[in-house]
C-alpha cells in the first residue's frame, strides 16, 4: 500500500500496521526517497460499517447514487 510521505509528498510504503481496536488500523510508513527524505511517519485508518438492504437476488443494493454512474453496475 502507497500513501503520500507527509514531509515531501513522495511515495512512501507500509513497512508494518497492526489493529489497535476492531475498527483502528495503525500503520508505519516510510518515505521512499531515501536520498532527500526518507522520514518514516504512521497513519490511523478507521472502518465503520455502513447499513445498507439486499435485493432478492442477495446483492448489495449501492449505498451512493452516484455508484451507478461507474461502467458495468448501470
Amino acid at each position: 500500500m502507497a500513501y503520500p510521505c507527509k514531509y515531501c509528498g513522495f511515495v512512501s510504503y507500509a513497512r508494518t500496521s497492526r489493529m489497535l481496536t476492531e475498527t483502528v488500523r495503525e500503520t508505519y510508513y516510510q518515505c521512499g526517497d531515501y536520498e532527500n527524505c526518507g522520514k518514516p511517519f504512521k497513519t490511523y485508518s478507521e472502518s465503520c460499517a455502513i447499513e445498507h438492504k439486499r435485493t432478492r437476488l442477495g446483492l448489495r443494493t449501492p449505498i451512493d447514487d452516484r455508484q451507478l454512474e461507474l461502467p458495468g453496475l448501470a
